[in-house]
């Protein structure tokens, strides 16, 4: 394109005045092909990044750090009621049966119920005994009064009855020479008012032996009756007692519910506790137990955005990434609070690693997170890879965790990063 112009300019030089012979053409530049396939590359790549803003994943996640330890599954141990310990007769550590005493409350009201309550049931002894000894010393007066009327009024029927015996056959003779005109009316009639008599005095007998023997029962049934009253005061009394004592053993026994190891005592002697208290953790973990789980300890502002169900990417620091992947796992619970040494204490069992995870992660979050169970691998877990590690993992390997908590659209990312970079962050209201 130069050289024609300058021999444009050569011919205007070698004749000056004379037109051209013909019109001049316009010239074009012609772009290199290598100048399009940068512009289509450069399309297909905005195309591209665009696509991945749109359709893409991006994956937000916790880190922290952790150990693979055996699971533990610790129980509260708490309080059936209300009072001051009194005595700690387990130390932690020490293994327990089921319904094994752990500590005893100072239940004071329950104990003073008690207490007042067995004086009444001494009160209620010493009258049952005072008023059967006056009441069996009245009905051996009685009885002994009822028999003697008995004794006497059989004497008196006895006699009736021979008397009227005598009579009766005197009464007939007396008939015979009546009939024969031996004797007069009068003498026939005065027997038969003696036979009257005798009759009448029999009946009275008759009715007294009866009217003793009724006073005789009646004496015995109220005798026995009052016995039986008391009796029932008494046993009720000592139902109740029983009752109490019942209500002290369960409110203020704290016993072990299940078999396993105390892990601690969160209690000292003297200190007041209501019922339903933590006071101690258990651990009920079967022996035969092998599998293992990881504990992480998450940074606390992001460890609240991790939920149980989550899953986790975990890389035991004596494996490889590119080699082994990642282990596989979900997370099963989160802790609400920062954790304390004393958590971890429990957790760990290891002093010096309590101490040292406090130091590097304060404020920070427990998780406890289930590993995946894959048998067809060597370790017995699932990985990222296809074989994961070649080997069994170990009890206290130390891990790095990534907990995956969100997969957003780039774009989602992009958008608020770029109308900040343009319009500015915008200022937070304050009240």
């Amino acid at each position: 394109m130069a050289d024609n112009d300058k021999n444009v300019k050569d011919a205007k030089k070698a004749a000056p005045g004379r037109r051209p012979s013909r019109p001049e053409v316009p010239l074009f530049a012609v772009t290199p092909l290598r100048s399009w396939v940068a512009v289509v590359g450069a399309v297909i790549l905005i195309l591209a990044a665009t696509a991945w803003a749109v359709f893409g994943e991006v994956v937000e996640v916790v880190t922290g750090t952790g150990y693979l330890i055996p699971p533990r599954e610790l129980t509260p141990i708490t309080t059936p009621g209300s009072g001051a310990v009194s005595s700690i007769m387990i130390k932690p550590g020490e293994r327990v049966k089921a319904g094994q005493p752990i500590l005893h409350l100072n239940l004071a009201e329950i104990e003073g119920q008690i207490k007042g309550q067995q004086l009444a049931l001494d009160l209620l002894v010493k009258e049952n005994d005072r008023l059967t000894k006056l009441g069996s010393e009245e009905l051996a007066r009685n009885t002994e009064q009822a028999t003697r009327g008995i004794r006497q009024a059989l004497v008196q029927k006895s006699n009736d009855e021979a008397l009227l015996k005598r009579f009766k056959l005197q009464y007939q003779e007396q008939q015979e020479l009546f009939e024969e005109q031996l004797i007069v009316r009068s003498t026939v009639l005065e027997t038969e008012q003696t036979i009257a008599n005798l009759e009448v005095s029999l009946a009275s007998a008759e009715t007294s032996i009866a009217q003793y023997e009724t006073q005789i029962v009646s004496a015995t049934d109220s005798f026995d009756s009052g016995i039986a009253q008391r009796a029932e005061g008494i046993a009720n009394a000592r139902a109740s007692i029983e009752g109490l004592k019942g209500s002290l053993d369960q409110q203020g026994i704290v016993r072990a519910g299940a078999d396993g190891v105390v892990v601690s005592i969160d209690t000292v002697l003297g200190r007041f506790v209501s019922a339903g208290t933590q006071i101690g953790r258990l651990d009920v973990t079967p022996k035969d137990d092998k599998s293992l789980r990881c504990v992480a300890l998450l940074p606390s502002l992001m460890g609240k955005r991790t939920q149980a169900g989550m899953d986790v990417q975990i890389q035991p620091l004596i494996t490889y990434f590119n080699d082994h992947g990642y282990l596989t796992g979900t997370v099963d619970k989160v802790e609400m609070y920062p954790a304390t040494q004393q958590d971890l204490l429990i957790t760990f069992a290891d002093d010096a690693l309590a101490s040292n995870l406090i130091d590097n992660f304060p404020g920070g979050i427990v998780a406890y997170i289930d590993l995946v169970v894959d048998e067809s691998t060597a370790s017995g877990y699932s990985w990222t890879s296809e074989n994961g590690y070649p080997r069994k993992l170990q009890p206290g390997t130390q891990c790095e965790v990534r907990v995956i908590y969100d997969v957003v659209p780039p774009l989602h990312l992009i958008v608020p990063y770029l109308r900040n970079l343009v319009l500015g962050r915008p200022e937070s209201s304050t009240s």
